[in-house]
Order: C-alpha cells, then structure tokens, then sequence
C-alpha cells in the first residue's frame, strides 16, 4: 500500500486530507509541523509528502529544500 506523509498546522486540514487518502487506499502518516514531517520522510521513506505552507518550527518551503538537499529523499 503506498505511504503519504501530510503535515498540516492544523488539525482539521489533516483530519480531511487524510480520510480522503485513507479511503482511496493510501496510508497516511499525519505531522503537526515541517519538523515532524522532515523526521517521518526519513523515518519511513513515503511514497509522497504533502506539507502545508505556513507552519510552525519549520516551514513547507524550508522542509522541501531540506528533503530536496538529502540523497536519501531528493
């Protein structure tokens, strides 16, 4: 089953996001913030990432060019 990682500041958006995945067979991996979601991603290498913009302690922006900066999830 392919794994997706979603990072939402808010848990309402991951709540949504991740029934919508978890009903077309995904299986979701939910973060509150770029930190977690960085940490997930190594952790257990999903299949996709979805990260929110705007969060606290690391942004989506940042988070991406961190995953894009690794060999191991460029």
């Amino acid at each position: 089953m392919p794994t997706v990682v979603i990072a939402d500041d808010s848990p309402t958006l991951r709540r949504i996001v991740g029934a919508v995945l978890e009903r077309e067979g995904f299986t979701v991996i939910a973060c509150e913030d770029g930190v977690q979601a960085v940490q997930a991603v190594f952790r257990h290498q999903p299949d996709a990432v979805v990260l929110d913009v705007q969060m606290p302690r690391l942004s989506g922006y940042v988070a991406v060019r961190v995953l894009k900066d690794d060999w191991q999830t460029a």
